[in-house]
Order: C-alpha cells, then sequence, then structure tokens
C-alpha cells in the first residue's frame, strides 16, 4: 500500500536517492537480489515489456495535458555504495522530452549519464528524436582501437587523429571526396575535392586554382583570372 512499500528480501525498506516503493534486496549471490519478466508463447506475442509511464495529472490514471518540452518521462540510475550511503549515482539513463508533446505525438530523447567523478552525473551522450548522436563533452569524442587508436573529438576545433598506422579515406569508383567551409548548416565553400579515379582539385577562396589532369596538373594564374599554366608529364 502507499507509504508501506513492497520489499522482496528484506524487512524493511532502504535508502538510496529516496526510498523506492517497490524493492528487490539480496545478499552474497547475485541471484538474489536479481528480478526476471518472462513470457512464453508459440506465435511471438509472449514477450516481456516493461513499460513506465509519466503522467501530467494528480490523479493516478488521469490524463492531464501533454507534457512540454525539457520535461523528464523517466529513468534509470545506478547507485553505489560510497561509503556513507547509497545515494550517489555511478550512471544513469534519462529519458526526456525533445519538443512539446500532442496526441499521439511524443517527440523524445535518450541521454546517457556518468560519473566522471564527482558528487553526481552529467551528461556524456544523448540521441535526439531526430535520432541524431551527440557528445557534448569537449576534449571527449569518439574512441575506438584497443589502445584508442582512433579519435575524433573537439578541443577548441575539431580533430580526427590515428595514433598508429595510415589514415585512409575511401569512396567507391565514381564519388568524390570533398573538403568544405562555410557556417554551420551550409558548408558550401569548396577547399578540396577528389574524384574516385580523376582530377583532386584545391580551391582558393572557393575557385578553383590546382587540378590534376590525365598528363599532369593544370595551375590557374592568380594574376589573371582565367588564365592558367598547365604543367605536362615527362614523356
Amino acid at each position: 500500500a502507499n507509504g508501506y512499500g513492497m520489499v522482496i528480501g528484506h524487512t524493511s525498506q532502504v535508502t538510496g536517492q529516496g526510498v523506492a516503493e517497490a524493492q528487490v534486496l539480496g545478499t552474497a549471490s547475485n541471484v538474489d537480489a536479481s528480478l526476471i519478466i518472462g513470457g512464453w508463447s508459440t506465435d511471438g506475442s509472449g514477450i516481456p515489456i516493461l513499460q513506465m509511464i509519466r503522467g501530467n495529472h494528480g490523479t493516478i490514471g488521469t490524463s492531464g495535458s501533454a507534457l512540454g518540452d525539457n520535461q523528464s518521462v523517466a529513468a534509470l540510475t545506478f547507485l553505489g555504495d560510497d561509503g556513507g550511503d547509497f545515494a550517489t549515482g555511478v550512471a544513469a539513463i534519462s529519458i526526456e522530452m525533445d519538443g512539446a508533446g500532442s496526441a499521439n505525438d511524443m517527440p523524445g530523447r535518450m541521454v546517457f549519464k556518468t560519473n566522471a567523478g564527482g558528487a553526481g552525473t552529467t551528461e556524456a551522450l544523448r540521441i535526439d528524436s531526430a535520432q541524431k548522436i551527440y557528445n557534448r563533452v569537449d576534449n571527449t569524442g569518439f574512441h575506438t582501437g584497443a589502445s584508442d587508436d582512433l579519435r575524433m573529438y573537439h578541443e577548441n576545433h575539431a580533430k580526427i587523429l590515428n595514433k598508429t598506422g595510415d589514415t585512409w579515406i575511401s569512396c567507391p569508383t565514381g564519388s568524390s571526396i570533398g573538403m568544405y567551409s562555410g557556417t554551420a548548416g551550409a558548408f558550401t565553400t569548396p577547399m578540396i575535392n577528389s574524384t574516385a579515379g580523376g582530377a583532386v582539385t584545391l580551391y582558393h577562396a572557393g575557385v578553383a586554382k590546382l587540378a590534376t589532369t590525365t598528363d599532369g596538373a593544370s595551375v590557374t594564374s592568380v594574376a589573371s583570372t582565367g588564365d592558367a599554366m598547365t604543367i605536362t608529364a615527362n614523356q
């Protein structure tokens, strides 16, 4: 009943970040504090489902106004014994609104948090309602490889670092690799363009200045627009 709770495995409730109403507590073995939700069927309809509902009304079971942007919906919080209590978060997954809700339309995001060494958890990664993945912590970014061999991160400016071996950027025949400059959302000024099996072109202020050809390279003069110097391979 409300105010008394349901405790399995112990005689009283334990306090974490508050006192949870339902608790499964145990000692010694992992299974003593484990929870199983099982479903059996022959047609695939008996899958186990865990549902979390965030109502926006003061009465249980009553639907109120739609949740607003940035409102919390649900969370999974992982706590550890810090030698004094069990209230300090180690990691968490937070489900939040990523825009205002309306009938049958509830944009949401998942925020993954870790404890970087301190009194609580902070955001490390998020997936927003547009299904874009963000890491908003400078100097961290994406690391892969047994020894963090490849890193992509932001530290005053974007960096891609390869600690060992060669770095390859590949594309299929007929495609191209380009580098462009501009403002966010409008990177339209070419800097370098490389076509697979074709020319590599270098630009200055968006204007082509040097391009490789089948015979060598073509260099456009800076002094007179349209003039070019052609470099031909030795015959």
